[in-house]
């Protein structure tokens, strides 16, 4: 899903403000395997504490997205979006998500909704997960299984990514994409470090 290698200005910003009912995440540039753990984390750490509470993923200033954080996106689709009602959801318009999106076809899997000129305050950056090469490692195995599993002309592509990995990583899978202990709960993810760690309001 490389839309070019892309230059400085295109690299990643993410930024997190409250909503009236929630959270906005607003990737600028670049959303890839660097940003994805914490967006993940942030993601289920903050519909954990808030439970009415939504997310959306703004993708307006976004120009790239990377295979492994579509895997993400819909790993936190089907862990998040289980009830009646959906808690994560995408913004954008409909020819920049068709062209993040692709033959991937998550752009008529991911729920919609424009937030349009809702006041959000209190933005703060979204902080880096410094992952160790394992733990790097599971995630992107998580992702491209994801990935694997919505089908389409890539699916087959996206499989043997995740089977390469399994066999670097020495045949032990992670934990299965999606948690069983209920909606909004999921198991822990290895804390952030580097760059700080996700803060909620």
């Amino acid at each position: 899903m490389r839309a070019g290698k892309g230059t400085l200005s295109e690299r990643s910003v993410l930024r997190v403000g409250r909503t009236t009912d929630g959270y906005v995440v607003r990737v600028a540039g670049r959303g890839s395997r660097h940003e994805s753990p914490g967006l993940r984390t942030l993601a289920i750490a903050a519909l954990d504490a808030s439970p009415e509470a939504t997310f959306v993923i703004d993708l307006s200033p976004c120009e790239y997205l990377d295979s492994t954080f579509l895997g993400c996106l819909v790993g936190l689709h089907k862990q998040l979006n289980r009830g009646s009602s959906p808690r994560l959801l995408i913004d954008g318009s409909e020819e920049k998500l068709h062209r993040l999106f692709g033959p991937s076809g998550l752009d008529r899997i991911l729920p919609r909704r424009g937030f349009g000129g809702e006041h959000v305050s209190r933005w703060r950056t979204v902080p880096t997960a410094d992952l160790d090469p394992h733990e790097l490692g599971l995630h992107l195995l998580r992702c491209h299984r994801e990935l694997a599993g919505v089908g389409g002309p890539q699916a087959d592509a996206f499989a043997a990514i995740a089977y390469q990995l399994e066999r670097e990583l020495g045949g032990h899978p992670p934990p299965a994409p999606t948690s069983r202990r209920g909606p909004g709960s999921a198991r822990p993810e290895p804390p952030l470090r580097g760059k700080g760690r996700a803060a909620l309001w």
